[in-house]
């Protein structure tokens, strides 16, 4: 669990576990609240709130893990950060429960050191998952779309884009 350049890593204790509904409402997404410091802000806040996380301490099956969290943005809760100094962080992983409240753990968020600013790129190549939506995006009824219906209108799509290629050169031949 090293991080890019000169320092020591920072480890963040988790304060605390909670668990949320994926959007798909299929399943279950663990969420970590770590105090926030400056550079954990600014390393967040550069690279789009998208982290690497090291995890440890928990006695779980999230100990030496590396796992991309998303980092809810502060202002869009902004008295629960006022109030707490607290990020919430969803993982990009399965829910296996809450570690016992004794060993709640810590994260190291890969790319922070203590005597270094942010880095200006992130150090691993960080996966994002792509959703696709149905309705506006003012709309409240929207909802996010399956991978199985991308799927299906992408292969309408091509359906319909052969069959038009196709009579395109059948006419052009019938005109010869």
């Amino acid at each position: 669990m090293s991080s890019t350049g000169y320092g020591a890593p920072i480890l963040y204790p988790i304060q605390r576990w909670d668990a949320v509904v994926s959007c798909d409402g299929l399943k279950k997404r663990p969420v970590v609240h770590v105090k926030a410091d400056s550079l954990f802000t600014k390393f967040a806040e550069e690279h789009n709130f998208i982290v690497l996380l090291d995890i440890s301490g928990t006695n779980t099956i999230y100990d030496g893990q590396h796992v991309v969290g998303i980092v809810d943005v502060p202002w869009d809760r902004p008295n629960y950060f006022e109030d707490t100094g607290r990020y919430v962080v969803q993982l990009q992983a399965d829910w296996h429960g809450y570690p016992h409240p004794s060993s709640l753990g810590e994260v190291m968020v890969s790319g922070i050191q203590r005597d270094q600013d942010a880095p200006a790129e992130n150090p691993v190549d960080v996966p994002q998952e792509t959703e696709f939506y149905v309705g506006n995006d003012d709309d409240e009824r929207r909802v996010p779309l399956k991978p199985g219906y991308v799927a299906l209108i992408i292969g309408i799509a091509v359906t319909i884009v052969g069959i038009a290629l196709t009579v395109i050169i059948c006419q052009s031949k019938n005109q010869d």
